[in-house]
């Protein structure tokens, strides 16, 4: 199995192997990866794989892509006429676009997708949401394929006391003695951070030890905002300054910025809180649960039926509102043991449903020539 993608600063070489696993690392030209749209970028890969194929005289059996352009199509012609197999990899819940009436961009995405599946073989999927969804449109059962958003439990695992103080201290909260609550993923309206700010103006006073920490970039990546989602950013960041300015204690909530070590940030934690609105999973929340850690969600458009376990057992699950919220995350607080009942259920469901070596079968298994 072989897996390309592009050269960073983190990851310079060019070739490397990862387990029985092939990693080529593509330089990306005329700029950085990080300074190119999702377009630009999955174009750069796909032109350096098929170059590389051509090189070999070697194409593989089935190849998996990941994001989707009509200007690659032209590259996935090419793949099928060569005989691979060709399987696109949805990751990525639908939202349509604020500007036009919303029967017209469902409209839109459904023509979008039952073209797709005439160009691909099959399709992937995080969950069992995915599933209903496009079956719903009437695509077979058996173009889709549900494989999990994996987690690596070796660096997804709980902290003993010793080591949660070390990561404290390492990360600059040293200071920080009580409970501390963490959101994990960019700090937008989608992702629900204002809910969670305003469920904490209802927190902070009854706790005055505990800590909220928003882990992650200040908005979207800037080569992700369009005209219409810049005016929204900063809609959003006008509304979330105006909630941090009403805090009794500014200093309960912090935000780190954008961070290439989330699995610290977990480890050093007590609780995890993720009201998102959307998301085609939420990978955040099988890496938090591996991690030990309780976690408070809310049904966002795109929750999982089944994958995340129970609510009540394997997690604690909120409405919409600031006020419900805040009640899972205060029960959290008033109890160590419901916090290690939760995040133990919680841990124990995600390796078994998100653990690399159940994901890398599935995957191993959809890879197979046929």
């Amino acid at each position: 199995m072989c897996v390309h993608t592009a050269q960073t600063s983190l990851a310079p070489e060019p070739e490397t192997q990862l387990d029985s696993i092939t990693i080529h690392r593509s330089e990306i030209k005329p700029r950085p990866a990080a300074l190119m749209s999702p377009g630009e970028l999955d174009e750069n890969i796909t032109q350096a794989a098929l170059s590389l194929w051509e090189s070999k005289g070697d194409y593989p059996h089935t190849v998996i892509v990941f994001g989707f352009t009509w200007k690659l199509a032209r590259y996935y012609w090419l793949f099928k006429k060569r005989g691979i197999r060709l399987i696109l990899a949805l990751t990525i819940f639908p939202e349509f676009e604020e500007n036009l009436p919303r029967w017209f961009g469902k409209l839109k995405w459904q023509m979008r997708t039952i073209l797709l599946t005439q160009l691909f073989d099959g399709l992937t999927v995080y969950s069992s949401a995915f599933v209903r969804l496009y079956r719903g449109l009437g695509i077979s059962s058996r173009k889709l394929h549900i494989i999990p958003f994996p987690v690596d439990d070796g660096r997804f695992r709980p902290a003993e006391d010793d080591e949660k103080r070390l990561l404290r201290k390492t990360l600059g909260f040293g200071d920080l003695d009580g409970p501390i609550i963490v959101f994990m993923g960019s700090v937008i309206s989608r992702k629900g951070a204002d809910l969670l700010l305003a469920a904490w103006l209802l927190i902070e006073k009854n706790y005055p030890t505990a800590t909220l920490i928003f882990v992650g970039p200040y908005g979207p990546r800037e080569t992700h905002l369009t005209a219409s989602l810049r005016r929204e950013q900063e809609h959003f960041q006008r509304g979330f300054q105006g909630l941090l300015d009403q805090l009794s204690t500014p200093q309960s909530v912090r935000i780190t910025g954008a961070v290439d070590n989330p699995e610290d940030y977990f480890r050093m934690a007590d609780i995890f809180a993720f009201p998102s609105r959307l998301e085609g999973l939420g990978g955040v929340i099988p890496e938090a649960m591996a991690c030990g850690l309780p976690c408070v969600l809310t049904r966002f458009e795109g929750f999982p039926e089944t994958e995340f376990g129970k609510p009540g057992e394997h997690f604690l699950e909120a409405d919409f509102t600031p006020k419900s919220i805040a009640k899972a995350i205060q029960t959290l607080l008033d109890s160590s043991s419901e916090r290690a009942r939760v995040g133990e259920n919680g841990r124990s469901n995600a390796l078994r449903v998100f653990g690399l070596p159940h994901v890398a079968q599935k995957l191993a298994y959809l890879c197979r020539p046929t």
